[in-house]
């Protein structure tokens, strides 16, 4: 239950400054690391820059656990660890390369 209303809340946010394509993937089973992981899309690296920063942001005040983050200076893509859950801002290009959603399928 915890989860689920974790999810809503990051794709809430997410959702907020407009990311794209947002799926979740449940990884339980696969990762030792994590349950679930949340894959957006930003247009540029502003974009995707403001979406991470905007979820931590609502994260901490809203009192959610975060483990950490990556990839904010260069901002190609974003890691945001929220434990149960693992966050992942890209832009469209490092999407379509690394290709997460067949790798953790």
């Amino acid at each position: 239950m915890l989860q689920q209303s974790l999810q809503d809340f990051i794709i809430d946010k997410i959702d907020d400054l407009k990311g794209k394509d947002i799926v979740t993937l449940d990884v339980r089973g696969k990762s030792s690391i994590t349950d679930y992981m949340i894959i957006c899309t930003g247009t540029s690296n502003r974009h995707v820059s403001s979406i991470a920063n905007h979820l931590l942001d609502e994260a901490k005040k809203q009192g959610h656990l975060v483990l950490g983050s990556e990839g904010k200076s260069d901002a190609d893509w974003v890691v945001v660890d929220m434990d149960a859950i693992i966050v992942h801002i890209m832009q469209e290009e490092s999407r379509q390369l690394y290709e997460l959603e067949k790798l953790w399928s």
